[in-house]
C-alpha cells in the first residue's frame, strides 16, 4: 500500500479585529464606574494622553473639536463591531435633539444622593436565566441550562450538596435530569451547557469547585499579564500550597523572588471566591447605589428627552508636548541617531494608542445615545407610566435592526447600563422582553403572562394548588399559548415554589 502525500492550498477567511476595534469593544460594555477606572488606568500608561482640569477652558482647539480623532479603521461594521455607516432613517427624525448641549447632561449626585437605588431588583437565578435567554439554544439545551443555574450554592458553584460539597459531575445532573424532569439528555450536552455557564456574569459562576471558581477568573481577564498568568499556573497547579500559604515553596516552583510574589499574590487576593455571595434566590434588599448612564424625561411636545450623563468622564486630548517632540524629530529625519529613532516610534505609538483610545470614548457615546433612543421610541407606554405591563416584546436584534448596528454591539451597549426615569432607575436589560402569542395571533410580552400566572396561583385553592400542568393548561385556555416548560421557567423567576410545598 502506497502512502501520497500532497500539499493543499485553501484561502481560508478569518475574521480579526483591528486594535481600534477592540478598544472600541473594551470601552463599550464597560459600566460608568468601570470606564472611570479605565480611563485612569489608560493615563496612567500613556504619558501621550492627558485629561483636562475639570472646568478647565485650555483644551487644544484641534483637539476639542476632533480633528485629532483616530481614523484609521473607523468602520467598524464590517467586522461586526460597532455602528454601521450612517444610513438616512425615518425612524430618527424629530427624535430629541443634536445638539451639543442636549448630548451629554452633566449629571449631579450631589443633588440627588450619592447614587440610585434600582426600581427593580432581580435575583441571582433571574439574572442569570435573562443571559440564557441571549443564547440560541434548543429546547433540550435551555432544560439543561435552567437545571444547572436551579442548582448552583449561594457562592454561584455547581457543588453537589449530597456529597459533602463535592463538584456536581456531568453524569450525575445528566441522571437527575432524566429520573425528576424527564429530559434524556447525554453527558456531552451537559458538559457543554457547564462551559457555557461560566461564560456568564458574575465571573466565576459555574466553577465546580473552588479552584475551577478561580481559574475562570484568571483566564477571563482582559490583560494576561505575567503576574495574571504565573497566578493561573499556582492555581492549576500548586493549589494546595496557595490554599495553606506555602509561601516558600510558591517562590521556589514558579522561580520568583518576594517583590514578584507579592504581585502574583495581589492578582490572587483580589479574586473572588464566592461570585454569588451577594446575589441569592430572593431579591436582594439592598442594593449597591447606581449611577445613571442616560437620563430619560418626558418632555411638553409628547416626547421624550434622551441624554447621556457625563459623570466624572473627563476630556481628554493628545498631549501637545508629545505631539511637539515627534514634529521636531520627524523635521531632523535624515540626521537621527539610533537612539532618536527609538525614541521616535515610542512617541509615535504613544500618540496612536492615545487617539485610537479618544475616537473609542468617541464611539461609545455615539453608539450608547443611538441605543437609548431606540430603545425609548420602541417602549414609548412604558417610558411614559413606568408599568412593565406596557413593555412590549422586544429583542436585541429589534434595536439592532433599526440602529443598523450587530447585535453584539447592541448587547454590549446595554450591559451593566443604567437609565434614570421619571419613575426610577432602570436598568436596561430587563427592557428586553420575549414574546407570548395569544390564540389570536397577538404578541404579549412575558411579564403579562408572568402576572397571570401570579394571579392563578394568589386565587387557587391553597389545600390544593395548582400544578405547572394545570397553570399551562388553565392559560392555554385563556388563549396564552405557552409551554410548560415556560410555567416552571417563569414560577421560578418569580421565586414560587412548586405546587407541594404551596399546599397548607
Amino acid at each position: 500500500m502506497e502512502t501520497a502525500l500532497a500539499l493543499e492550498q485553501t484561502a481560508v477567511q478569518v475574521q480579526r479585529l483591528s486594535a481600534q476595534q477592540m478598544t472600541f469593544v473594551r470601552v463599550l460594555e464597560k459600566s460608568g464606574d468601570d470606564l472611570k477606572s479605565d480611563i485612569e488606568r489608560e493615563l496612567e500608561e500613556n504619558a501621550a494622553l492627558e485629561k483636562a482640569d475639570a472646568g478647565a477652558d485650555d483644551v487644544p482647539a484641534e483637539t476639542a473639536d476632533g480633528d485629532d480623532a483616530y481614523e484609521e479603521d473607523a468602520g467598524l461594521q464590517e467586522d461586526g463591531v460597532g455602528p454601521a455607516p450612517e444610513e438616512k432613517n425615518d425612524l430618527w427624525d424629530n427624535f430629541g435633539s443634536d445638539d451639543d448641549d442636549a448630548y451629554y447632561s452633566d449629571y449631579a449626585p450631589e443633588e440627588q444622593g450619592t447614587g440610585y437605588q434600582l426600581r427593580e431588583q432581580e435575583s441571582f437565578m433571574d439574572e442569570l436565566l435573562a443571559q440564557a435567554d441571549e443564547l440560541d439554544l434548543n429546547d433540550t439545551e435551555h432544560q439543561v441550562m435552567e437545571f444547572l443555574i436551579g442548582s448552583l450554592d449561594n457562592d454561584g458553584l455547581l457543588r453537589d450538596p449530597n456529597n459533602n460539597g463535592a463538584p456536581l459531575e456531568s453524569w450525575k445532573v445528566a441522571q437527575l435530569l432524566s429520573i425528576n424532569n424527564n429530559v434524556d439528555v447525554d453527558e456531552e450536552t451537559v458538559e457543554r451547557m457547564v462551559r457555557k455557564l461560566q461564560t456568564f456574569e458574575p465571573v466565576g459562576v459555574g466553577g465546580r469547585s473552588l479552584q475551577e471558581c478561580l481559574l475562570i477568573q484568571l483566564r477571563r481577564k482582559p490583560r494576561q499579564t505575567p503576574e495574571v498568568q504565573t497566578a493561573q499556573r499556582i492555581v492549576e497547579r500548586y493549589y494546595d500550597d496557595f490554599r495553606n500559604k506555602r509561601m516558600d515553596r510558591l517562590k521556589q516552583a514558579c522561580n520568583l523572588d518576594e517583590e514578584g510574589l507579592q504581585r502574583v499574590w495581589e492578582v490572587l487576593t483580589h479574586l473572588n471566591p464566592q461570585p454569588g455571595r451577594s446575589l441569592n434566590e430572593t431579591a436582594v434588599a439592598v442594593a449597591p447605589p447606581k449611577l445613571p448612564d442616560f437620563i430619560v424625561r418626558a418632555n411638553d411636545k409628547g416626547g421624550f428627552d434622551v441624554e447621556l450623563t457625563r459623570g466624572d468622564v473627563p476630556t481628554l486630548y493628545v498631549s501637545p508636548a508629545y505631539k511637539a517632540s515627534l514634529q521636531e524629530l520627524k523635521g531632523n529625519r535624515k540626521e537621527l541617531t539610533q537612539e532618536q529613532k527609538n525614541q521616535k516610534e515610542l512617541i509615535e505609538s504613544g500618540i496612536n494608542r492615545a487617539m485610537m483610545y479618544i475616537n473609542a470614548l468617541q464611539q461609545r457615546q455615539d453608539t450608547l445615545l443611538k441605543t437609548m433612543r431606540t430603545i425609548v421610541m420602541l417602549q414609548p407606554a412604558y417610558f411614559e407610566t413606568g408599568d412593565r405591563e406596557q413593555l412590549v416584546p422586544m429583542k436585541l436584534e429589534d434595536v439592532a435592526r433599526i440602529t443598523l448596528m450587530d447585535v453584539s454591539t447592541v448587547s454590549r451597549a446595554t450591559k451593566d447600563k443604567y437609565a434614570d426615569t421619571d419613575f426610577g432607575l432602570v436598568a436596561l436589560k430587563s427592557l428586553f422582553t420575549q414574546s407570548v402569542k395569544t390564540a389570536s395571533g397577538e404578541e404579549l410580552s412575558r411579564d403579562k403572562v408572568k402576572n397571570r400566572i401570579q394571579e392563578l396561583i394568589d386565587g387557587e385553592d391553597k389545600r390544593h394548588p395548582l400544578s405547572d400542568i394545570e397553570l399551562t393548561a388553565l392559560l392555554n385556555k385563556e388563549g396564552l399559548a405557552v409551554a410548560r416548560r415556560t410555567v416552571v421557567k417563569y414560577r421560578m423567576r418569580m421565586n414560587i415554589p412548586t405546587a407541594r410545598l404551596r399546599r397548607q
